[in-house]
């Protein structure tokens, strides 16, 4: 599963909790709120790493 380019939803970790293989992007770190931009921060793609867990 590839997720690009989009601010973080919900609607995502169930997908991927069933993903093989997930890969994800962000541009901010951690700290950064990127939803204006339409942007998912690190932090977002611990949640969907977690999911996976």
């Amino acid at each position: 599963m590839y997720i690009a380019d989009t601010s973080f939803k919900e609607e995502f970790i169930p997908f991927a909790s069933a993903a093989d293989l997930l890969l994800s992007e962000c541009n901010f770190y951690g700290n950064q709120d990127g939803k204006g931009a339409g942007h998912m921060n690190s932090c977002d793609n611990g949640k969907l790493a977690e999911a996976r867990v």
